[in-house]
């Protein structure tokens, strides 16, 4: 299934400059270079880990939100602009929740925030993470996607200006952190882990970086997969059995009364 792609990116690669010949250029630009080395697999484990437990929180939140926005005393029609207003006061105090965040992506693998506190980035995380809860919870028009990877840029800066003063083989540069941390998050809490390290590998042009960031998006996946948890409530959890024993057990000592009740109250996240 990997044969045909995989033998397209080669022969692509093979190119002096497959993006001019084709007209297109890289979402993501990357200044200068970074440097990879045998101490940074053990830090890409422990973005693994970091990804995975902000992944869960991610997932988490955004189903909690919309639990409890079913259950406000609100008209459906006014729970969106309820969440939009709760999001317009966080960006009172941190306007970096607003729009897609690609931007601050930019801004890490530039450089622009290698100086800026571990606890100011983690705080921008956990913002982002509040932002699109009650922007997709209570409603209104998004995507999971966009988001993901923004966090798990945050996740890998943050590793990065925590290790960088004090450990060994982490690098000058926070790009190959920033890269890893979008790959594994998104990677693990989508249950989607190829598929997103290729995206991302082609938005950042971080080719290089897939076999080192396989460590990190598998520890998230595996923290995720052991919480039984996905940002994509649509995802049948045991994949292994036929689709119609799937459908029976999930149905099986119900009515059709209740699995109608039942059944508005799921609310499916999109990507984008």
């Amino acid at each position: 299934m990997l044969s045909a792609p995989a033998s397209a990116a080669c022969g692509a690669h093979r190119l002096r400059d497959p993006r001019r010949l084709l007209g297109c250029r890289l979402l993501f630009a990357i200044a200068g270079s970074y440097s990879l080395s045998a101490y940074q697999l053990l830090w890409f484990a422990l973005i693994g880990v970091a990804a995975g437990l902000l992944g869960l929180l991610y997932a988490r939140a955004c189903y909690a939100t919309v639990a409890i926005s079913r259950r406000l005393p609100v008209a459906r029609i006014l729970r969106p602009a309820l969440g939009g207003l709760l999001v317009a006061l966080i960006a009172l105090a941190l306007p970096e929740v607003l729009g897609t965040g690609y931007g601050w992506i930019q801004k890490a693998l530039g450089g622009s925030l290698a100086r800026a506190p571990p606890y100011v980035i983690l705080l921008l995380a956990f913002a982002r993470i509040l932002a699109t809860s009650l922007s997709i919870g209570s409603g209104g028009s998004g995507g999971v996607f966009g988001p993901g990877i923004v966090i798990g840029a945050f996740a890998g800066l943050a590793l990065w200006r925590l290790l960088e003063p004090i450990a060994p083989g982490v690098g000058h540069s926070p790009t190959a952190f920033v890269v890893v941390g979008m790959m594994a998050l998104f990677g693990g809490i989508s249950r989607a882990p190829l598929a997103v390290m290729l995206m991302v590998a082609q938005m950042t042009g971080s080719s290089t970086l897939l076999a080192p960031a396989m460590i990190a998006v598998a520890i998230c996946t595996l923290i995720v997969s052991a919480a039984d948890q996905t940002i994509y409530v649509a995802q049948l959890h045991d994949r292994s059995a036929p689709r119609g024993d799937r459908e029976g057990r999930a149905l099986k000592g119900s009515d059709p009364a209740a699995s109608r009740d039942r059944e508005p109250r799921r609310q499916r996240l999109r990507s984008g």
